[in-house]
């Protein structure tokens, strides 16, 4: 089960380290659109070392707060691989966040910003056995991811805005069955580090 008050305050310290203030906010909160990027992650630690890197996928909604705060929702999607002979295991991880981003410079024009996240993930696998041709699915892990990122953003035009980012997530999972029994028993724990780029673009965000 994902440990969520960890998660929480993993996210809270996040916005400590920010400089972020509720008090601080003087303008109303408004929606200032939909986000979506495109990536790639790679597998960081001893629990992930041969876990291929792979694409990476975000959507979701963002909120404006003054002039250089945001808050909002992503959901993701990600996939990569275990390095292994005899039995390769196809891996897909999905989740959502909470984001907090700040801007350094006008959101309405070219801008560098920092931002946090903090969520619940999950992993599923596919684990193949080359010898006797079977698959096995339906194994799946759930955990919570917290971290940090810093990237850049301009805007071409009114209504539309360009990311990029490069950020890491700490991810920690319950139990690793996911890799099958060859590399962990049901119980034991799994923690890494996943780490990209990505970019993308924001449609509806006004000035």
């Amino acid at each position: 089960m994902p440990r969520s008050p960890i998660s929480l305050a993993g996210f809270a310290l996040l916005l400590v380290l920010l400089g972020f203030s509720p008090f601080a906010v003087q303008a109303q909160i408004r929606f200032d659109g939909l986000e979506g990027t495109v990536g790639y992650y790679a597998w960081s630690g001893q629990d992930f070392r041969d876990v291929e890197g792979g694409p990476r996928y975000t959507a979701g909604p963002m909120a404006r707060l003054g002039e250089l705060w945001q808050l909002g929702l992503e959901g993701y999607y990600g996939e990569s691989e275990l390095r292994l002979q005899t039995n390769p295991v196809s891996l897909d991880e999905y989740g959502i966040n909470l984001v907090a981003r700040r801007a350094f410079g006008s959101l309405v024009g070219a801008h560098f910003f920092v931002l946090g996240r903090a969520g619940w993930t999950r992993l599923t696998s596919e684990i193949e056995n080359l010898q006797t041709g079977e698959v096995t699915t339906g194994l799946s892990q759930d955990g919570f991811a917290f971290g940090p990122e810093i990237g850049a953003g301009f805007k071409p035009s009114e209504y539309l805005d360009v990311v990029w980012a490069l950020g890491a997530n700490w991810e920690s999972f319950g139990e690793c069955q996911v890799f099958g029994p060859d590399d962990f028993t049901t119980g034991n724990s799994c923690s890494g580090v996943r780490w990209g780029v990505r970019i993308g673009i924001a449609l509806g965000r006004t000035n």
